[in-house]
């Protein structure tokens, strides 16, 4: 209800992309603020859940491959993984036999328990948002979703 209440004070429809990015911005950080707060409640750094989904999805990701994919510097990417894998999260696995430099890392089952936690924790909290609102505005975000992957989709801008 805190959420529908606070609805009514927003502000009229920005009219320009430039309006719209300065409306939804402070927003974004929000949002990305409570969620690296449930992140870190969890037990994980932000970028240590980013690498556990990762792997999730792809098993067998080596270090160039996950800096590449993050867009993350490889030093930066190694030194994240060499946590994960000392508090048994993750696990190198049997090296390749074409290319035995390339060692491929998978998440361990208490990787998967610990980002489990995490996305469980994210989801519920985020879903119990978007009870807040009403049916209109789930409908108006449902509508956005597919706008928001490709935007999420597109590489850093160059600085």
């Amino acid at each position: 209800m805190r959420l529908v209440k606070s609805l009514a004070a927003l502000s009229p429809h920005p009219e320009t992309p430039t309006e719209l990015a300065e409306a939804l911005g402070p927003a974004l950080l929000r949002l990305v603020r409570q969620f690296r707060a449930g992140i870190l409640a969890a037990g994980l750094s932000p970028a240590q859940a980013m690498l556990l989904k990762r792997l999730q999805e792809h098993p067998g990701l080596g270090v160039s491959e996950l800096a590449e994919a993050e867009r993350i510097r490889r030093p930066t990417i190694s030194a994240h993984l060499k946590q994960l894998e000392w508090e048994g999260l993750i696990e190198r696995m049997p090296r390749d036999v074409t290319d035995r430099r390339r060692i491929g890392f998978r998440m361990t089952p208490l990787g998967a328990a610990q980002f489990e936690t995490v996305r469980r924790h994210w989801t519920d909290w985020l879903a119990s948002r978007l009870d807040e609102l009403p049916p209109a505005g789930r409908n108006a975000l449902n509508d956005a979703l597919p706008y928001l992957r490709a935007m999420s989709a597109f590489p850093d801008p160059a600085p």
